[in-house]
């Protein structure tokens, strides 16, 4: 059985206990008892090298990561996107064929936000573009986005 630490602070001059046996959610670090009863994490601290410890920080990094990078692939995904329609407008005009979408490989699906008017214009909302399809002539028509 390990025994429990006791110290005392310099600072306050009180005494630490460790008898309910609380940790840190990250680094299992026992917590004092006196310290205040909602505390999960060790306080933020800085090490020799400068560097600031902060276990609440790194728990939640740890549980975000997996929608962070999900959401740094749909970001790299749209810059992707963004990228080649600035280099049709350069190549080809602000006006379009499907073909051309086609060829640099722009969907319209992928768009961040759409949508279609009663008589059937799409305006599919990119990154830093707007695109205006007209299903009956198939001519698309690019602008910026401000």
């Amino acid at each position: 059985m390990q025994k429990k630490k006791t110290f005392t602070d310099p600072v306050n001059q009180s005494k630490f206990s460790y008898h309910l046996g609380r940790e840190c959610r990250n680094c299992h670090a026992v917590i004092p008892d006196n310290d205040h009863a909602t505390r999960e994490f060790c306080p933020p601290s800085i090490d020799q090298n400068g560097n600031i410890r902060d276990c609440k920080t790194s728990y939640h990094r740890q549980n975000d990561k997996p929608m962070r990078e999900l959401i740094a692939k749909l970001i790299a995904n749209h810059k992707g996107i963004s990228s080649r329609i600035d280099f049709l407008c350069k190549k080809y005009g602000m006006e379009v064929s499907s073909k051309l979408l086609e060829t640099y490989e722009i969907d319209l699906r992928q768009s961040i936000e759409y949508d279609i008017s009663t008589i059937g214009i799409l305006t599919s909302v990119f990154l830093n573009h707007t695109i205006i399809s007209n299903p009956i002539t198939d001519i698309h028509k690019i602008s910026y986005n401000d």
